[in-house]
């Protein structure tokens, strides 16, 4: 009974006992800061407003190192690898630059409007170059391409064999989310049923997470695998979801209904059920989870947007409790209607402020008339 696992997850906190400790990552002295990756070495990559307001990448490691370049108006990091070198994008009079920082020390990697969004831990650097998807090969820089009738394609996400995942728009005018491999090319992975879908992660088994329109027009994140593509489902009460990361055992995040979650074994948890209590957080999106269980996201922190940091609580059994909980025996129907009461007070809310963000951060590698065309 689905219901039943999903009420056992949200007893767990009540009874003092979190999934997850939780690190403030903190800002750049800005309104807002964004962990968007991690790698399985546990570096940190996001962006966040700096006291003078402008956007400048960062990388943490135990504390939070700005990121910039010469001529840099403004700079945003967007994969990590296990070395901590990041892959992102500066902002400069002349235009984009997509590239790499080997420590603070950053270099491009291809030709103006470029953005770089994901390293692997071979250096491999995936992105987007003058509306065509790339991947970049130690300093071989190959375009790959569209889908059949596209005219643009950007890649978010690759793997350690070079898998590549993104999205295209096609003949029919709307995006698609694609997989691209050195042998195959670049393959459609369809829709939930809807006009459009846009892949962002990819884990080591080539599985591909994003998110999708349903035949409603409502956006739904997905999980792809080699037999096809399923929704992963919204939060209670929400109508909307996006899936943003997913780590090598298949667990996924993304956010949904306003707040961040994981999904595991067939089951989507909101993220602030699983933090202490009382830890002065509301967790508003996921973007970033590594091998270890570790997540990465921003969310609210005592009234300010801040960058947070997950980690499993007494180390990566933390989240093997989590899975083992979904086939837990079902509590009896007393504690069930009680804890459904409960659930259904807390999701009371409006979840439009993080469709519009997810939406901008989703296309922050995109041309400005590419932004916000997500369903």
């Amino acid at each position: 009974m689905r219901i039943a696992a999903v009420v056992l997850f949200v007893s767990v906190p009540l009874l003092g006992n979190p999934f997850f400790s939780i690190t403030d990552v903190g800002t750049l002295g800005g309104a807002s800061a964004t962990g968007y990756a991690i790698s399985n070495s546990g570096i940190i990559a996001g962006f966040a407003e700096n006291s003078s307001g402008n956007q400048s990448a960062f990388s943490y490691h135990g504390q939070l190192t700005p990121l910039s370049a010469t001529g840099a108006l403004s700079s945003q990091a967007n994969g990590v690898n296990s070395s901590g070198v990041v892959a992102g994008t500066v902002f400069t009079a002349a235009g984009a630059v997509g590239g790499i920082w080997n420590g603070t020390v950053f270099s491009g990697i291809a030709n103006p409007e470029s953005y770089a969004m994901d390293i692997n831990d071979q250096g491999w650097v995936v992105g987007a170059a003058q509306g065509n998807a790339f991947i970049d090969r130690n300093g071989a820089l190959t375009k790959l391409g569209t889908l059949p009738g596209g005219a643009w394609s950007a890649a978010y996400s690759l793997n350690e064999t070079g898998q590549v995942a993104g999205y295209s728009d096609t003949g029919s005018g709307n995006f698609h989310a694609f997989l691209w491999t050195a042998n195959s090319g670049m393959v459609d992975l369809g829709t939930l049923g809807g006009t459009s879908s846009y892949a962002m992660g990819i884990n080591a088994s080539g599985n591909i997470v994003g998110s999708s329109t349903d035949s409603s027009g409502f956006l739904q994140a997905f999980l792809w695998t080699h037999t096809g593509i399923q929704s992963l489902g919204t939060l209670p009460g929400a109508t909307s979801s996006m899936a943003y990361g997913i780590n090598s055992s298949g667990s996924v995040v993304g956010y949904s209904g306003g707040h961040a979650f994981l999904w595991a074994n067939g089951i989507m948890t909101d993220l602030n059920t699983l933090i202490p209590l009382g830890s002065g957080w509301e967790l508003d999106a996921a973007y970033g989870i590594n091998d270890t269980g570790e997540i990465v996201g921003t969310g609210t922190y005592n009234g300010q947007s801040h960058a947070f940091l997950l980690d499993p609580a007494q180390g990566s059994s933390s989240l093997l409790t989590f899975s083992a909980l979904v086939s837990a025996p079902e509590p009896n129907a007393g504690w069930i209607l009680a804890c459904v009461l409960a659930l259904a007070c807390y999701y009371r809310r409006d979840e439009s402020r993080n469709v519009r963000r997810a939406a901008k951060i989703a296309h922050r590698g995109c041309p400005q008339s590419d932004r916000g065309r997500l369903g």
